[in-house]
């Protein structure tokens, strides 16, 4: 749960070329959207939802290799 900004961590993933980062609603409707980027060595970044009301959210990380989704809370 976040009551704001979301800590992103990618683990130990070495030049992986990401697609796109999108977050959508429950509703499918995308809130959030970042695209191409390298990421050189372990990396985290943050995703700032203040703007975005309550709810249930999900990150969708796109890369050559897949897709990971996972559930955000927002309180």
């Amino acid at each position: 749960p976040t009551n704001s900004v979301i800590n992103v961590q990618m683990g130990k993933l070495e030049n992986v070329q990401i697609n796109n980062i999108d977050i959508y609603n429950v509703l499918g409707k995308p809130m959030y959207s970042a695209a191409h980027f390298q990421i050189n060595t372990s990396s985290n970044f943050q995703i700032d939802l203040s703007s975005h009301p309550s709810g249930i959210y999900f990150l969708h990380v796109r890369t050559g290799n897949g897709t990971v989704v996972r559930k955000i809370i927002k309180e």
